[in-house]
């Protein structure tokens, strides 16, 4: 994975990045970001979680955590059948050295038998010789046969007294090796516990560890179904989004074409105007030639004053200082018409102000205009004189 790519992700509804794709992966593994955080660099169509773009740690699954417990299991399982074979071999020894043990009791008691027989045998032949009443030769026959009879029986007697003295030794040895058996049977069967003991904490562990992956499995199909369906939200607000971006792309086209017509109709008007700016300087130009280079003002305290009639016309309605006219109060029915002049004077002064010259009439007011003057010395409610 190339460490010169720059990721951005969300993260809790918050956009972050760009980061490397290093530093990305060492912040889902210390769990500031989860593995499914969504994800995207340039040349990518969309975003996509993380798990799936190989950024982050993998996770392992149910089926592989129930492989490792079971081989661990296998082996704890190993050695427990170990022990019991072990313990199976120390019974059937224990048990081989029972049936030698209880064979060498059943001989020592035969052979007890026959030297007690023997004995008997001894003392009954020493008593029918002493009784004995026969001739002298068949006397020391009977003396020879039992001298050989009995040191047949003293040598029997001494084998199976040697006999009985090694089967009495081997019965003890019997005896410690069985206790030692029985020792290594107990030392076994406490090994047994520990292992089953052992084996049902391992069977804990394994269900847990199968509740802890089945509740990562359904986190994980929640969490994914919850970023599928923010994505179609994400497409369903972009495709949202560029439909209304289309809409006021057309309205601002809209507005940038009527701006531009407003402004070529600006433009005329002020072609217009200054087409009139330039007839109202070449009169002012002209009255400056009439009047000399420092004229003085009609209506000026220090200047001439016309004649004012006894009489008013009418008043000054409004003034438009903008458009540059006043309104008379008096239109066609007062017999006003267009091209009329009207003389005006201060309400408040009694001075001569400007003259005005009628643009439109209607039947009960009239426009008027100064010309090249301004309307901003008239008030509402100034005099206005016919002239």
């Amino acid at each position: 994975m190339n460490d010169l790519e720059q990721w951005y992700f969300v993260n809790d509804g918050e956009h972050g990045g760009p980061v490397s794709s290093g530093a990305l992966t060492g912040m889902i593994q210390s769990g500031v970001l989860r593995t499914d955080v969504p994800v995207f660099r340039e040349g990518m169509s969309d975003w996509m979680p993380a798990s799936e773009l190989g950024l982050a740690p993998s996770v392992p699954t149910t089926d592989e955590l129930r492989s490792e417990i079971a081989r661990t299991t296998v082996s704890k399982t190993t050695a427990l059948a170990l022990t019991a074979a072990l313990i199976l071999t120390a019974l059937a020894a224990v048990g081989g050295l029972w049936f030698q043990h209880n064979e060498h009791q059943g001989r020592t008691a035969q052979l007890n038998t026959d030297l007690s027989r023997l004995q008997k045998d001894l003392t009954q032949t020493q008593a029918d010789l002493n009784n004995y009443t026969g001739s002298t030769n068949e006397v020391h026959q009977l003396i020879t046969q039992l001298r050989s009879t009995n040191n047949f029986l003293q040598t029997e007697h001494q084998r199976l007294t040697q006999h009985i003295g090694q089967l009495k030794t081997e019965s003890t040895n019997n005896i410690a090796l069985i206790d030692d058996q029985n020792s290594n049977i107990e030392k076994l069967n406490n090994q047994i516990v520990q292992l089953n003991g052992t084996l049902k904490v391992e069977q804990a562990a394994r269900q847990a560890a199968d509740r802890t992956a089945a509740g990562a499995r359904t986190q994980i199909e929640a969490a994914r179904a919850s970023l599928t369906n923010t994505i179609a939200q994400a497409k369903q607000t972009a495709e949202q989004l560029n439909r209304q971006f289309e809409t006021d792309k057309a309205a601002l086209q809209q507005q940038i074409q009527d701006a531009a017509m407003a402004q070529a109709k600006l433009d005329e008007q002020i072609k217009t105007l200054q087409s009139q700016l330039e007839q109202a300087n070449t009169v002012i130009t002209n009255l400056q030639a009439q009047l000399g280079q420092t004229p003085i003002r009609i209506g000026e305290p220090g200047g001439p004053k016309p004649p004012v009639g006894a009489q008013p016309f009418g008043q000054i309605g409004s003034v438009d200082e903008q458009f540059n006219f006043a309104v008379i109060n008096r239109g066609s029915e007062d017999g006003v018409k267009a091209g009329d002049t009207f003389r005006v004077v201060s309400k408040e002064t009694g001075e001569f102000l400007l003259q005005l010259k009628v643009d439109r009439v209607q039947a009960t007011i009239a426009v008027a205009s100064p010309g090249a003057l301004s309307v901003k010395p008239l008030k509402p409610e100034d005099w206005v004189y016919r002239e």
